[in-house]
């Protein structure tokens, strides 16, 4: 076990504040991203949805995708809001991607909501996905 001293407490509490300070970067970025839609982003944005530590940068990685990606059906975007639809940790992490999917490809979140909606243990996620096009 490590010492409670007051060097072990600051290195904590730096530790903390740079985890804050990377989320909210990520997330100032994904907005300027929504907002520019520079070439390549949607696949830098399909990264995030699945692989940012953080789930707010998750979150808002998938609504970005939702308007960056709307409408293309585009393949990468489609697998990664489809897996964190259905495996994401975090429901407003699942929620947002299959509200996200539906923008994208509205055909291939159909199947996806359908699993969601009979399957969930969230009640809001479950809602979404109804909304989606999953039935009951």
């Amino acid at each position: 076990q490590s010492e409670c001293t007051k060097e072990n407490v600051v290195r904590i509490v730096r530790t903390v504040h740079l985890a804050i300070l990377q989320t909210n970067v990520q997330r100032a970025a994904l907005a300027a991203v929504e907002r520019t839609r520079p070439q390549g982003a949607i696949g830098a944005v399909t990264t995030l949805v699945t692989r940012a530590k953080a789930w707010p940068a998750r979150v808002r990685a998938a609504a970005t995708l939702a308007v960056l990606a709307a409408g293309t059906h585009d393949k990468k975007a489609v697998e990664a809001l489809s897996r964190a639809a259905l495996s994401d940790k975090v429901a407003l992490v699942r929620e947002a991607a299959i509200i996200a999917l539906i923008k994208v490809d509205a055909e291939a979140a159909r199947g996806i909501a359908a699993k969601i909606a009979s399957s969930d243990v969230e009640p809001r996620v479950r809602d979404a996905a109804r909304g989606a096009g999953g039935v009951k």
